[in-house]
C-alpha cells in the first residue's frame, strides 16, 4: 500500500524505514526544508531493538505536494495539539474518500480530533510502546520495543487489518483491540507519572525506573491517578 508518514521525529522515521524496507511506497512530509534535503541525500537508520537502513525517495516539505502521492493510509506522528490544524489544511486540499488516518500519537482521544473532521470510519488509533530517539542526524536508536495496539474498527473496511499486517510483516509487534481504550489510558498514566521525573533528572524512561527513589515515587503517582480515575 502507499503510506504517507507526517513527522520525521523518532516515530515517524521507524515507521517509515520498516515500511519502506517492505517495499511499500512510502512519502515523508517533514515541514524542515534544510533536514528534507538531509534525508534526500542519506539513508535513515535505525539501530537498538530494531535494525533497518532506507533511503527515503518521497520527501516533501508542503502539504499539497506531499498528498499528491495520494498515499493510502496516513500515519500521523506529530504531537497531538497539532492535530486539528493539519487536518483542516489536508480536508482544504482535498484527500480520497478511501483514505485511511492513524492517529500515532499520544495522549487521550487524539484519534477523536482526525475523526470530528474525517469520520470514525476511516480513523484507527496506534497505542505504543517504544522508547526512541535521534542519536545522530540521520539515526534513531531503539531502546525498547514493546507490543503495540491498533484500534479495530468494524468501518474500515479492512484497512486495520491490513495496516497490522504490515506492520507486523515489517518486525514490529502490533495487535488489533476493540478495547484499546484501556491501553489509551494506561499509557497517559505512565507518561505523566514519569514525565515530570524524567525532566527534572534529565533521565531516560527506562532509566528513571530503574533508579529505587525514582521508582517508588512513580508509583506513587500511579497509585494517586488510579485513585482519580476511579473516582
Amino acid at each position: 500500500m502507499r503510506y504517507g508518514v507526517v513527522g520525521l521525529g523518532p516515530v515517524g522515521a521507524i515507521f517509515a524505514a520498516v515500511l519502506g524496507q517492505q517495499k511499500h511506497q512510502v512519502s515523508v512530509l517533514c515541514r524542515n526544508p534544510t533536514r528534507a534535503e538531509y534525508f534526500r541525500h542519506t539513508p535513515l537508520k535505525l539501530s537498538g531493538k530494531i535494525q533497518a537502513e532506507w533511503q527515503a525517495e518521497h520527501i516533501h516539505t508542503s502539504l499539497d505536494s506531499f498528498l499528491a502521492d495520494k498515499p493510502e493510509i496516513l500515519l500521523i506522528c506529530t504531537k497531538a495539539s497539532q492535530t486539528v490544524d493539519l487536518m483542516r489544511s489536508i480536508k482544504a486540499m482535498g484527500v480520497s474518500d478511501a483514505t485511511t488516518f492513524v492517529s500515532c500519537q499520544n495522549g487521550i482521544d487524539s484519534e477523536q480530533q482526525i475523526a470530528d473532521v474525517f469520520g470514525a470510519q476511516r480513523t484507527l488509533r496506534m497505542v505504543l510502546n517504544l522508547g526512541c530517539n535521534f542519536v545522530k542526524v540521520h539515526e534513531v536508536w531503539v531502546e525498547f520495543c514493546f507490543q503495540h495496539v491498533l484500534s479495530a474498527n468494524a468501518d474500515s473496511s479492512g484497512a486495520d487489518q491490513r495496516i497490522c499486517n504490515d506492520f507486523v510483516r515489517a518486525g514490529l509487534k502490533v495487535e488489533l483491540r476493540r478495547d484499546y481504550k484501556e491501553d489509551v489510558f494506561r499509557k497517559a498514566i505512565l507518561n505523566t507519572a514519569l514525565s515530570t521525573a524524567c525532566a527534572l533528572t534529565r533521565l531516560t524512561m527506562r532509566q528513571a525506573k530503574t533508579d529505587p527513589e525514582i521508582e517508588r515515587m512513580v508509583r506513587e503517582i500511579v497509585r494517586e491517578s488510579l485513585l482519580v480515575a476511579e473516582a
